[in-house]
């Protein structure tokens, strides 16, 4: 004697797939490795509104800071309108899916504003860079996305 499956029989086989898919997604999702692009979220978030008023100062500037990749060299060029100041600042380079990888260096320019980075033995992908200049009077923010291959 054949049994046969009855409409009640498709709907429990169906939600049976239903709950083990679910499960195999929860199982995945709990396993994924989340890091933030940094610890202190919240308070860098208080801070947006600074941050957006130094981008606007380096907005105003009659030039601006090129970026340029060529062959595993990050070659930054400054505004002519800010050499004629000591500039300070820092320039963090940092890969917004691994927190490892970042790094911050100090701005040191040569005589014609330009300066070197080497990114030789770097992760490839997207890198965001962000260079924070203080010509002793008003801070200016740059920020830039690369890809380096």
């Amino acid at each position: 004697m054949k049994k046969k499956l009855n409409w009640g029989h498709g709907i429990a086989i169906t939600l049976g797939i239903f709950l083990i898919l679910n499960l195999i997604v929860l199982i995945f999702v709990f396993r994924l490795d989340v890091q933030l692009v940094t610890d202190n979220y919240y308070e860098k978030e208080l801070k947006y509104e600074d941050e957006i008023v130094i981008m606007r100062n380096a907005l105003n500037l009659p030039d601006s800071m090129k970026f340029d990749l060529n062959n595993l060299n990050l070659e930054i060029k400054y505004p002519a309108s800010l050499l004629k100041n000591d500039l300070k600042g820092d320039i963090h380079l940092y890969r917004p899916d691994q927190r490892k990888f970042d790094f911050t260096i100090p701005v040191k320019y040569d005589s014609s504003g330009t300066q070197l980075i080497s990114m030789t033995g770097k992760a490839t992908g997207k890198w965001k860079i962000s260079v924070l200049l203080n010509d002793g009077g008003k801070d200016y923010l740059f920020k830039e996305d690369v890809f380096l291959r």
